[in-house]
């Protein structure tokens, strides 16, 4: 049987957590991001919750159209000699509210650090274990991190101004601890292909959430990925289901679809209908055995 004890840290190898070009780069290929995916509880609403997704996220190219954003990046990611890098990126959020979608929630183009924290500038001292943060050189705290002692992660947030005067919350803190030991563990997965082509995956598949939006107390739940892919993408479909007991489901079904000749954001073209599969996998973890 699982054991659903929630563990004091989060557990497994994070040490490539803050770290990008791992792998050569290839142009036009390469494609970096943070991502986590948080499910709000609404005791008071809809069961089916509400929902937040935002990446921190850098492309290998020098032009990439985001919702009719044009994001120009500058060049590959610098540096230092400690290991802390800076890079030319986006940050970029959506927001369900229960009964309507705010995307984006965020969209922004900005500067960002990536950090361990072994790093000089870190705050504190650290143990060199995982802990670290990608911080975005913004006015507002767009901050994502891992604390020293594994115990937490820390997610902040501002809404952009024209989602908050539609009705989205202005500002959100959130702290990510440990669900049990099957989910929240760093999982690596990575693959190498010709012509250093390849990805390299670190999966946390949940964790328990507590936090404030906009000053009032939620809980829930969330999943976290980091992935760096260097290879043509085709379309896929994906899912993720958090059960109550502390069981998780996934589902990864990528496709070959008109999509992929798509020159338009516009989603569910009606040629799109067709797909072919490519692919069929899926992970289920199950909290009574």
């Amino acid at each position: 049987m699982m054991d659903n004890t929630p563990p004091n840290t989060f557990q497994g190898d994070f040490s490539t957590m803050w770290r990008l070009g791992i792998r050569e780069p290839l142009w036009h290929m390469t494609w970096d991001w943070w991502w986590w995916l948080v499910m709000i509880d609404d005791p008071e609403g809809p069961e089916w919750g509400k929902q937040l997704m935002v990446l921190w996220s850098t492309k290998d190219n020098d032009r990439v159209e985001v919702n009719g954003t044009p994001w120009t990046p500058s060049g590959r990611p610098g540096v230092d000699e400690h290991g802390g890098m800076v890079i030319d990126g986006m940050v970029c959020a959506w927001w369900f509210d229960g009964h309507r979608m705010h995307e984006p929630y965020i969209k922004r183009t900005c500067d960002m650090i990536a950090m361990s924290d072994t790093h000089p500038s870190w705050p504190s001292s650290g143990l060199g274990d995982g802990g670290g943060a990608v911080v975005p050189l913004l006015p507002d705290d767009l901050s994502m991190g891992l604390n020293s002692d594994k115990g937490s992660f820390w997610l902040n947030l501002r809404g952009d101004k024209i989602s908050i005067e539609n009705g989205a919350p202005s500002s959100m803190a959130l702290n990510l601890t440990p669900w049990n030991s099957a989910m929240s563990q760093a999982r690596p997965s990575n693959a190498t292909y010709a012509g250093g082509m390849g990805y390299d995956i670190l999966r946390v598949h949940g964790t328990k959430v507590n936090g404030t939006i906009d000053g009032e107390d939620v809980t829930g739940t969330a999943y976290f990925q980091k992935v760096c892919v260097q290879a043509p993408s085709p379309p896929w479909y994906w899912g993720v289901l958090h059960f109550d007991d502390g069981s998780y489901l996934d589902w990864f079904l990528p496709h070959l679809s008109p999509t992929m000749t798509a020159r338009t954001p516009r989603p569910w073209k009606r040629r799109d209908i067709q797909h072919i599969g490519l692919s069929q996998g899926g992970l289920f973890h199950d909290a009574r055995n």
